[in-house]
């Protein structure tokens, strides 16, 4: 925390001579494949909840090894 900071005009723009769309088509391709990965997470959550609802009806009869499981 005792560093001292570089002075502004010794800093340069990243992104300086590159086409910002192609910047902005990036981030939102990063952002769509974190979208992805998290509603397959959930999906796969959901579906393991439900999974546990329908063994837990009365209608269904588990095995006493099953219910161990």
């Amino acid at each position: 925390m005792k560093s001292k900071l570089p002075a502004a005009s010794g800093l340069n723009n990243a992104y300086d001579g590159e086409d910002i769309s192609r910047v902005a088509m990036e981030f939102r391709t990063v952002g769509e494949s974190l979208k992805m990965l998290w509603n397959g997470i959930m999906r796969s959550i959901m579906t393991g909840i439900k999974a546990e609802e329908s063994l837990q009806s009365e209608d269904f009869e588990m095995s006493d090894h099953a219910k161990k499981l």
